[in-house]
C-alpha cells in the first residue's frame, strides 16, 4: 500500500537494464466512497512519477450464491484488466519497446500472451515478478526468469507521506496505508 512502483521497479533491474516504461493496470472502484478516495490517492500518487502509465478496466457487479445457505449477493468481478496486460505486452513487444518486459503477477491468465511474444518476438525476454505471499507454477514454466519481491522490498519502496505537486494540491497518504497496525483491515461499515 503506498507503493512507489516505479521504485520498485527500479529496485528490480540489473546493472545493464533501463526501466522505460512503467504501465499500471487496475479498474476504479466503485461502491465504498473511502475505497474510492483512497485508490484516487493512489493513483494521483502514480501520476507523479514520470513514465508511468494507468490504463483501467472496470468493475461488474455479478451474482454469487452462498455456498453455505443458498442466498444470492452481487459481487464486483474486475473486468479488462488481464486482456488490458496481455495486448500490450504482446503491442509493445511488437513495436519493439522493451527488450525485457517485467510483469508482476501471479495471475496464470497472462500465459498465453507470454507465450505469443515468445512465438513472435524470440529475441524478447518475459520476466515475472511474484508478490508477497503469490506464486504460479505456470507462470514460472513460461517465463524466461523469476523474482519473488519480499515485503522488505515493498516497505523501502513507498512513497513518502505527502507528495508535493506544482500547481496542483498535495497528495497525502490516507491513514490506511500509514503501515500502523490495523490500519490496513477494512472495517464492517466499509466490507458491507
Amino acid at each position: 500500500m503506498w507503493l512507489d512502483v516505479s521504485a520498485m521497479c527500479k529496485s528490480m533491474l540489473t546493472d545493464h537494464q533501463q526501466l522505460v516504461a512503467v504501465k499500471y493496470f487496475t479498474a476504479p472502484i466503485t461502491g465504498s466512497k473511502g475505497k474510492q478516495e483512497r485508490q484516487n490517492a493512489f493513483l494521483d500518487a502514480l501520476r507523479t512519477c514520470p513514465g508511468v502509465e494507468i490504463i483501467f478496466g472496470r468493475f461488474q457487479n455479478e451474482p454469487k450464491q452462498c455456498d453455505h445457505c443458498g442466498h444470492s449477493n452481487f459481487h464486483p468481478q474486475e473486468k479488462k484488466t488481464d486482456v488490458n496486460i496481455a495486448t500490450n505486452l504482446i503491442c509493445d513487444g511488437l513495436v519493439d519497446k522493451y527488450d525485457t518486459a517485467i510483469l508482476v503477477t501471479a495471475d496464470s491468465d497472462v500465459v498465453p500472451a507470454i507465450e505469443a511474444v515468445k512465438k513472435l518476438k524470440p529475441k524478447k525476454r518475459i520476466v515475472v515478478a511474484f508478490p508477497p505471499g503469490r506464486y504460479s507454477k505456470e507462470l514460472e514454466n513460461r517465463a524466461h526468469a523469476t523474482i519473488k519481491i519480499w515485503e522488505p522490498t515493498l516497505r523501502q519502496n513507498r512513497f513518502p507521506a505527502v507528495l508535493k505537486r506544482q500547481g496542483l494540491p498535495d497528495v497525502v497518504r490516507p491513514h490506511k496505508y500509514s503501515g500502523e497496525k490495523d490500519c490496513t483491515s477494512e472495517s464492517k461499515a466499509e466490507a458491507t
